[in-house]
């Protein structure tokens, strides 16, 4: 009788410990579902919205730097140099025939006049960039400060996929000094060091969007996840809709070769587990 009430304890801590488990694995895919949800329809076409908006400026821009640089040069090849610079770059037409004034005959005349000119003709457009910019940039903040909360829960989550000490022959000591996580650009980074060391070894990321394709001739990572991205200090792997990204300048990891290294950082389990809808 003694043995059945001792077994029927154990049965019922298992069932505990199983259920509990299993709960908190729910809650996580919930707050990474919640999250891949915010990424889709908020934070990724703010995004979009924000660089197109810094393109444009940034083009207009890039031309009245390119006519300052031809004024300091030589201030009499200024406008040759500014139609040759239109008929091969007809991204920047527009502003450079918008600044066509400071490379005219009169404008070369005072040649240091004109390219204070063209400087105020820079501020002016970075002040337009700026102006433009500053509705996205409230709605940007307004998201962030929406999903605070849930960025505090799911950043030990995701974090959770990066070790906090490698488990593999090529990461035995390197451990996990710092990680950061940003609901609002959906991306995750672990930094790692030797002990005793104040130079990072190597740096894994965690992105839940991806948008690079995978590259045939680069294979597969560990015959599972293809690899969009690969150099002798830089290694991208798309697992599902999300990529993992390891980077070093440490010439040891070279030698044990970046996959190893990524094997003993990274919880690809952790990840799919993460993902799974």
């Amino acid at each position: 009788m003694q043995f059945n009430k001792h077994l029927l304890i154990c049965l019922t801590i298992a069932t505990t410990l199983f259920c509990s488990t299993t709960y908190a694995q729910q809650d996580e895919q919930a707050l990474m579902k919640e999250c891949l949800k915010a990424q889709a329809e908020e934070f990724q076409p703010l995004s979009k919205e924000r660089d197109e908006i810094y393109k444009s400026f940034s083009n207009r821009a890039y031309s009245v730097r390119n006519i300052l640089r031809w004024l300091k040069d030589d201030p009499k090849t200024a406008d040759v140099k500014r139609v040759k610079e239109i008929a091969d770059l007809e991204a920047r037409l527009k502003s450079l025939h918008e600044h066509a004034k400071l490379t005219t005959a009169e404008a070369i005349k005072n040649a240091e006049a004109t390219i204070e000119l063209a400087n105020v003709a820079i501020e002016d457009i970075d002040d337009e960039r700026n102006t433009a910019i500053k509705p996205v940039s409230r709605k940007q903040s307004a998201l962030q400060r929406k999903y605070k909360e849930q960025e505090g829960k799911l950043k030990p989550v995701v974090l959770s996929v990066f070790l906090k000490t490698g488990d593999s022959e090529a990461t035995a000591d390197l451990t996990r000094s710092y990680g950061s996580f940003s609901y609002s650009s959906g991306s995750a980074s672990a930094t790692y060091k030797r002990e005793g060391e104040t130079k990072a070894a190597c740096t894994c990321y965690f992105y839940l969007v991806n948008e690079k394709p995978p590259k045939e001739k680069h294979g597969k990572f560990d015959n599972i996840y293809p690899i969009a991205h690969r150099t002798k200090n830089q290694l991208e792997v798309l697992v599902g809709q999300s990529r993992v990204t390891i980077y070093s300048s440490d010439k040891d990891l070279f030698d044990k070769s970046l996959d190893a290294t990524m094997s003993g950082l990274v919880d690809f389990n952790k990840i799919e587990a993460l993902l799974t809808p």
